[in-house]
């Protein structure tokens, strides 16, 4: 058991580095080209104003990443990033649901879905790991340690 929670950290900030890099991926796609990026689902973008408002939303993206970046590197930040992570990935899901009931389930919308329900399970897991570590590291376990191992530990 010792194991999991001395591995904890690591897993932690491995997960905030998937969402960074994908909210930095479809940041630069939807900021860099938002015509080719949303005429890959058919959506096409009529006027500058449109174009703009998806850029709009690629600079979403980047901010959303820059955050977790920022929570990634910092060691008494991972549990608020992955808060943050879990609140854009389950807010996304949830407009995602939405849609497929509201407006139809082309197979596309179904394959994005698939994904950030998984992505959400994956996230939910990392964020009550970390959570538990944090509880853990509050309530003195492995007392037998220094002080200063278990300020170490924490900081990870």
């Amino acid at each position: 058991m010792e194991t999991i929670w001395k591995f904890a950290p690591r897993v932690s900030r491995a997960l905030l580095a998937l969402p960074a890099a994908l909210f930095a991926f479809l940041g630069l796609k939807y900021f860099g080209d938002p015509v080719g990026t949303t005429a890959a689902d058919s959506i096409s973008l009529a006027s500058p104003a449109g174009i703009t408002d998806m850029r709009v939303v690629g600079s979403i993206f980047l901010a959303c990443s820059l955050i977790t970046v920022f929570s990634l590197v910092s060691r008494d930040r991972v549990l608020s990033g992955l808060r943050f992570v879990l609140t854009i990935v389950g807010a996304v899901t949830l407009a995602r649901l939405y849609g497929a009931i509201v407006d139809g389930a082309p197979r596309s919308t179904v394959t994005k879905l698939r994904t950030e329900i998984v992505l959400l399970g994956v996230f939910a897991v990392g964020l009550a790991l970390e959570t538990l570590r944090h509880r853990r590291n509050a309530t003195g376990a492995g007392v037998h340690r220094s002080s200063t191992q278990s300020a170490m530990e924490t900081r990870r």
